[in-house]
């Protein structure tokens, strides 16, 4: 049947994204719906970082596909998905990234040097 969906975005001073998202199905009480959104946003914002965790294995994706040099980014504690991703990437190509977690306010910050992956069907002209 019927439910509900909403997606929240909140946006930093410096211009940072955050998105949390929350589903209820038929039956659901939108109001229900909404705070669930609104509190996993405001965890998202509270656990600090430049982006939040539903995005956190992408952005790793592409700091280990990316130039064969060091990316950073700075997130939130690291998601289970993201821990797997890690795991798969050390596993599949070598790519280890180093994590130190600033005691202040429990962020983590994430490097590693990517393997330069280019798209060898790509025209050039």
């Amino acid at each position: 049947g019927a439910g509900y969906a909403v997606c929240l975005v909140a946006e930093s001073t410096n211009g940072v994204l955050l998105a949390a998202e929350a589903t209820g199905g038929g039956g659901a009480d939108p109001e229900e719906v909404g705070a669930a959104a609104a509190s996993q946003l405001m965890e998202e914002v509270a656990q600090g970082g430049a982006i939040d965790a539903a995005h956190q294995p992408l952005a790793l994706l592409l700091m280990a596909f990316g130039a064969q040099d060091v990316s950073r980014l700075r997130t939130g504690p690291l998601s289970p998905a993201a821990v797997s991703l890690l795991r798969g990437l050390d596993t599949f190509l070598g790519v280890r990234c180093h994590m130190t977690t600033e005691p202040a306010d429990g962020s983590v910050l994430v490097s590693c040097r990517g393997v330069g992956f280019s798209n060898a069907a790509k025209s050039v002209i």
